[in-house]
């Protein structure tokens, strides 16, 4: 979230210097991929880091290919889609964890009683 963060303030601020362009890259390297990796409970026993950079990489050259055949190449648009998928996608793992904490809580707290 730090890093969708700080793109989101590195744009909001107009900043046109090397820092926005080295927040987009790692937003773009990272992001997206950990997106589906925190909402993939299988992937979680894998390194998170790689898997997260892979996907990215492939979810993000998927998506310039297909805007680029449709004849809608416009790279800072796509960035601030992905940028808004990932923020909702992000929000949502960690509504998810802290949703299942909560039940698992609850429901140790029932087995409790019921001995």
């Amino acid at each position: 979230i730090a890093v969708t963060v700080a793109v989101a303030v590195a744009v909001a601020a107009n900043e046109r210097n090397a820092i926005r362009a080295w927040t987009a890259v790692v937003f773009s390297l990272f992001v997206p991929g950990r997106c589906i990796v925190s909402n993939w409970p299988r992937m979680a026993t894998r390194s998170s880091v790689a898997v997260s950079v892979l996907f990215s990489l492939t979810i993000l050259t998927l998506a310039a290919t297909v805007t680029l055949w449709c004849n809608f190449w416009h790279p800072l648009g796509l960035f601030e889609v992905e940028c808004a998928i990932a923020m909702a996608a992000l929000f949502t793992a960690i509504y998810r964890r802290r949703w299942l904490v909560r039940a698992g809580d609850t429901i140790a707290m029932q087995a409790e009683r019921n001995q």
